[in-house]
C-alpha cells in the first residue's frame, strides 16, 4: 500500500512538472538583452565620415524589448538597442591590429513580427522588421560631424525557453541591413541573450 502511494505521488509530481514551465496566458512580454555586435563594413563612398572603406569593430550590445502576442504563434514587438564600438581601418597583415579611426555609438529603434514554430516551454521562432539606425561617430578634428539617421531592416532567428509560467530566457541571432548613401548598405549581425517577464 505504501509503495502504491509513493508511485502515485511520483506520477503526479512528474505530470505536474511540465505544466509549471508553460507560458503564462498573458499577452505582453517585457525583456532585457545583452549580446555581441559583429561588425560590418561601410563601403567607400557610403558615408560622409571617411572616403575609404571602414569597418565597425566587434562590441557589446544591450537593450530592451516589449512584445505583444496576437496568438500563441504570432507576436509583434518593439526593441531599442545600443552599441558602443569604433570605426577601424583595414589591417596590414594577418596578425596586424586594425587602426582606430573614431569611436562610434549605434542606436537601433525597431519594430517587427515574430512567428513561433512551436508553443509550450520551448518556442523557436523567426521574424523580420524595420526601424531607425542612428550612427553617431566621434571623429577627432571633425567637431561638425553629426549623428546620422538611417533606415534599417532586420531578420531574426531564435528561441524562447520558459523557466516558469511568467519568466523565461531568450536567444536571438539578428542579421541587420542599414541603408547608407549612394545605394550602399551596412550589413552586420547581432547575437544576444536575455530574460523576459510575461504578463
Amino acid at each position: 500500500m505504501q509503495r502504491w502511494r509513493l508511485a502515485l505521488a511520483a506520477f503526479l509530481v512528474a505530470a505536474a512538472m511540465p505544466a509549471r514551465g508553460q507560458p503564462a496566458k498573458g499577452k505582453v512580454e517585457l525583456g532585457v538583452l545583452w549580446g555581441r555586435h559583429f561588425g560590418g563594413t561601410l563601403p567607400a563612398g557610403s558615408n560622409e565620415y571617411f572616403s575609404q572603406a571602414i569597418e565597425s569593430d566587434t562590441a557589446i550590445s544591450y537593450g530592451v524589448r516589449l512584445g505583444y502576442a496576437f496568438s500563441p504563434r504570432l507576436s509583434f514587438e518593439f526593441s531599442a538597442e545600443k552599441v558602443d564600438t569604433r570605426f577601424v581601418g583595414s589591417a596590414d597583415g594577418v596578425f596586424a591590429s586594425r587602426p582606430e579611426l573614431s569611436t562610434l555609438q549605434m542606436r537601433f529603434v525597431e519594430a517587427g513580427a515574430r512567428w513561433a514554430f512551436l508553443t509550450g516551454r520551448f518556442v523557436p521562432f523567426v521574424g523580420a522588421g524595420a526601424g531607425i539606425a542612428v550612427l553617431d561617430p566621434d571623429i577627432a578634428g571633425q567637431a561638425d560631424v553629426r549623428d546620422s539617421n538611417r533606415l534599417a531592416f532586420h531578420l531574426d532567428l531564435g528561441f524562447k525557453a520558459y523557466l516558469l509560467p511568467w519568466i523565461g530566457m531568450r536567444v536571438d541571432v539578428r542579421p541587420r541591413f542599414v541603408s547608407l548613401q549612394n545605394g550602399h548598405w551596412f550589413n552586420h549581425v547581432d547575437g544576444d541573450a536575455g530574460l523576459f517577464l510575461a504578463f
